[in-house]
């Protein structure tokens, strides 16, 4: 279906993800209309992931390569080239659930004077039990990631970009940031986040390091002050 606008613009970093990126990029395409984009930022990949993304032909995939380092990083290039009325985050190795968009934009249409909207996280584990699986799966848990999310663009315009000095906690940096900007969000009882636990997963292989939470925390104090970084 094409509307004649793009309304949902999705933004993908990747890197050497040539073993997932082609599912995620399906489960993303299949709930977004004929105007929408998808903009897949390439973080400097060395496998067959440019090669992958680049051969599927559908129109509203927007390739980047971007030889900087860093999830923040490839976003902030993503965000550069949004054009959408909304913003999602997918990363390149989990998915969308069936039905996800079309929950979080009914959840928005309605309630207009909400920024954001959010679902819950399920996991599905690759490599074996884990009990941090076990917690996540199901949960409503809108300080974890971004990617559970449907933003309005305005709300990301008034965060501003993502900070690229961080190697983990950047997400939950940003959703501090956003909620200062004065995000609104309301939740969605429904799947919005099919996270894929593996090897060389993210959210919950690597615990934010003790420098990281300290830049988090210092930061909000500042901001709160008004002090210069």
């Amino acid at each position: 279906m094409t509307t004649g606008e793009t309304r949902v613009s999705v933004v993908m970093p990747a890197v050497n993800s040539e073993q997932h990126i082609a599912s995620a990029i399906g489960s993303c395409l299949r709930q977004l209309s004929g105007d929408d984009e998808l903009i897949v930022v390439d973080n400097a990949s060395t496998d067959a992931t440019a090669r992958i993304v680049t051969s599927l032909p559908d129109p509203r995939i927007k390739y980047h390569h971007e030889s900087r380092k860093g999830v923040a990083a490839a976003r902030n290039t993503g965000l550069r080239q949004v054009q959408g009325q909304y913003v999602a985050f997918l990363d390149s190795d989990d998915l969308w659930p069936e039905g996800r968009q079309q929950g979080l934009m009914a959840c928005l249409d309605a309630n207009p004077d909400v920024d954001a909207a959010y679902g819950r996280l399920r996991v599905m584990d690759d490599g074996g039990i884990d009990p941090r699986s076990v917690k996540l799966d199901g949960a409503l848990s809108p300080s974890i990631s971004l990617c559970p999310f449907l933003f309005r663009r305005a709300i990301i315009g008034k965060a501003g970009e993502m900070d690229e000095a961080f190697f983990t906690g950047e997400d939950t940096d940003y959703l501090i940031r956003l909620t200062e900007a004065g995000m609104r969000t309301m939740p969605w009882d429904g799947d919005a986040l099919i996270y894929r636990r593996h090897a060389g997963s993210m959210i919950l292989q690597r615990k934010m390091n003790s420098k990281d939470m300290l830049q988090v925390l210092t930061g909000k104090i500042r901001r709160s002050r008004n002090e210069a970084p």
